[in-house]
């Protein structure tokens, strides 16, 4: 007999149900000025600003495409090299009203990516991407292959001649896992340019308004993306004359001269079933909508010394909730430029540190406190073998479960901390879900390392605190 209210077994389920679901058209668009074309001084920013048609449209489903040239050494026996497990290519994104609401803002946007992408990106979707997209690929052949390629970096069976990848400076040590493991950096050859081809999902931004996976219809109001690029100096790396590329002892220098950029377009995801903008537009005008939309705020903060304490202050003029902190750091005096991106914490067996060129990375412990209570009970060991127990990895492993980051090795060549309050037992999207710690009263978070010896640091958190974009008959406001 069938019974309402009961559960019914899809062999006796006869109910017919309608489907709605989105149709996206890719609408090419080019930049406000310059063309598809632009030139990154070596020393200073340029800009890329998008304008947004005012029709319903998915940010998650949109890409943006273009080419990136380091010019060649200009010497026989130089290579130029980049990095390739995040872009290094931004300072800065803005996602905008014309009227000025800011609805994301990535700012250090290079670490930003760099701390959160491996992280948030599930082992199975980044099995099946591929370097057409630019970022975030796999290495692609066996680690042993030559033993002087670095942790992490995308491996082969090719000679010293034909190298893919440029070495850290540091200890010769090859990289954790075959074919699963990200590839770091992207190489050219002998005294030629090197060309970077990108076709990046915007949804790579991660915990940002670019992420959402959402038809967003801002009332017919025109809004702007604006990305800003970061000097060439800091996006590609220069390689002496005659010197081995797979030498552990081989030193980089940043590029000195302009790098370009071509074929530049942002492909937009617009919503081109009609039925659905009707109902969007009509909801805007009857009563207004509503996107919960993560926000994502970045900071820094230098400090010198052994010991070292961070703290950050979050409340209702942040947004709503506090969902998530992502915590890095990097060395201020890095004694090779290819390490200014490098948040590894590496030790060995042995109880030895990796120098990787510079004892200043070398963090002992640390421990967090949110409103001046103890997040743990004891300092978090971040060494490993002899000299320490790796506790910060044994107490990040639950999260790490089913993404890139897939054993002790590669969370210390990429080390970093999250701390979250999400609630993870519901079974809904986690896009319309609503979690964290409330902002209605200020939450102040504290973290305190210890480092082997007196270090430069750059610390780095990017707090996700939940927002809401409210559209209506009078415009755009972000809570």
């Amino acid at each position: 007999m069938l019974a309402e209210g009961k559960a019914v077994a899809a062999e006796l389920d006869y109910q017919q149900v309608g489907v709605s679901k989105p149709q996206y058209r890719m609408t090419q668009l080019i930049q406000q000025t310059g063309g598809q074309t632009l030139t990154i001084p070596a020393a200073a920013q340029q800009t890329s600003i998008f304008e947004i048609p005012a029709r319903p449209f998915n940010l998650a489903r949109s890409y943006l495409q273009f080419s990136y040239t380091l010019p060649a050494p200009g010497a026989a026996g130089s290579y130029c090299a980049s990095w390739s497990d995040f872009l290094p290519v931004f300072d800065q994104i803005q996602f905008y009203t014309r009227s000025g609401v800011n609805m994301a803002d990535i700012q250090f946007a290079q670490m930003a990516h760099k701390t959160m992408l491996k992280y948030e990106t599930k082992l199975d979707h980044f099995l099946h991407a591929d370097s057409s997209t630019g970022v975030l690929f796999r290495n692609n052949a066996l680690v042993n292959a030559t033993a002087a390629f670095r942790p992490g970096c995308s491996n082969s069976n090719q000679t010293v001649a034909a190298p893919l990848v440029p070495p850290l400076v540091g200890r010769s040590v090859t990289a954790s896992l075959n074919y699963t493991e990200p590839s770091y950096y992207v190489l050219g050859e002998d005294n030629k340019a090197l060309t970077q081809y990108f076709i990046v999902p915007l949804s790579t931004f991660v915990n940002t308004a670019f992420a959402l996976n959402k038809d967003m219809h801002l009332g017919g109001q025109l809004a702007y993306i604006r990305f800003t690029w970061a000097p060439a100096s800091v996006t590609g790396l220069v390689q002496s004359v005659n010197a081995d590329p797979t030498n552990i002892n081989t030193r980089w220098a940043a590029q000195a001269v302009p790098s370009t950029v071509s074929n530049l377009s942002l492909f937009l995801a617009q919503e081109i079933e009609e039925s659905i903008v009707a109902v969007l537009q009509e909801k805007v005008l009857s009563g207004g909508m509503t996107y919960q939309v993560p926000y994502l705020y970045s900071l820094t903060q230098n400090l010198t010394g052994t010991n070292h304490n961070m703290t950050l202050r979050f409340n209702r003029g942040h947004g709503q909730r506090l969902r998530k902190i992502f915590y890095t750091r990097t060395s201020a005096a890095p004694s090779d430029p290819s390490l200014i991106y490098s948040t590894s914490n590496q030790t060995y067996q042995d109880g030895t540190w990796n120098d990787r060129g510079s004892t200043q990375m070398q963090l002992s412990y640390f421990y967090t406190q949110l409103d001046n209570r103890r997040q743990q009970e004891i300092n978090v060991d971040c060494k490993w073998g002899t000299a320490g127990s790796a506790i910060d990895y044994m107490l990040m492993k639950p999260r790490l479960r089913d993404t890139v980051i897939q054993n002790l090795n590669m969370h210390q060549y990429n080390w970093g901390w999250i701390e979250g309050w999400e609630d993870g037992t519901y079974d809904k999207d986690s896009q319309v879900v609503r979690s964290g710690l409330s902002l209605d009263t200020e939450k102040k978070w504290d973290i305190f390392s210890v480092y082997a010896t007196a270090a430069n640091i750059n610390h780095y958190a990017f707090a996700v605190i939940e927002r809401e974009i409210v559209v209506d008959a009078a415009g755009v406001k972000i809570i």
